[in-house]
């Protein structure tokens, strides 16, 4: 069954938004992460702030063939194709062990105006996966971040605890990647 890509506000999406204490630390400079589990089916919500403009934060979530220079346990990343405001994307993610490579056809539907892109996976080897991310400008030089994502990732004989673990420790590595492409430390 092939879903639509999932959009912040989704009735269909599991989100947790940031309390007012979470909203003031993500201000300081903190990331916040939230986790749901729903076994065998995981919500996963990770924010914080970029010191950058929302253009620069929008480019480098947007360079998808670049992916795997900085984003957490991706190993390749590449268009397969653009079409106006959707671009299929092929993305291959390599877990620790015991775990075994994921790779999956995402379908990114972008939306610049409300700085979103949108996907969900069109073939892959996880039985389900859609999520979007958000850029919110917080000011003329700062964005904050949002990745959300749901996932039914295949893992019956690992235990929910594990899993929610393992998020908690890659999920930061999302925004601090970012961070670091828009300062130009990670070039593709």
């Amino acid at each position: 069954m092939r879903l639509a890509a999932a959009l912040p506000g989704d009735k269909n999406e599991i989100t947790t938004p940031p309390t007012a204490a979470q909203v003031a630390q993500i201000a300081k400079g903190d990331i916040v992460v939230h986790h749901i589990n729903r076994h065998p089916v995981y919500h996963l919500d990770v924010y914080g702030a970029i010191d950058a403009p929302f253009e620069a934060v929008w480019d480098a979530v947007t360079a998808y063939d670049d992916y795997k220079a900085y984003l957490p346990l991706v190993v390749e990343s590449g268009i397969r194709k653009r079409a106006g405001d959707t671009v299929n994307q092929y993305v291959k993610m390599q877990p620790p062990w015991p775990l075994h490579a994921h790779w999956m056809v995402n379908a990114n539907v972008e939306n610049k105006r409300r700085g979103t892109i949108a996907w969900t996976m069109l073939d892959g080897n996880l039985r389900f996966e859609r999520g979007y991310w958000m850029m919110t400008p917080m000011g003329p030089n700062r964005t904050k971040l949002q990745y959300h994502l749901t996932v039914d990732p295949w893992l019956d004989i690992v235990p929910p605890w594990l899993v929610e673990f393992a998020t908690r420790q890659v999920l930061p590595d999302v925004v601090k990647g970012v961070r670091k492409r828009v300062k130009g430390n990670v070039r593709g």
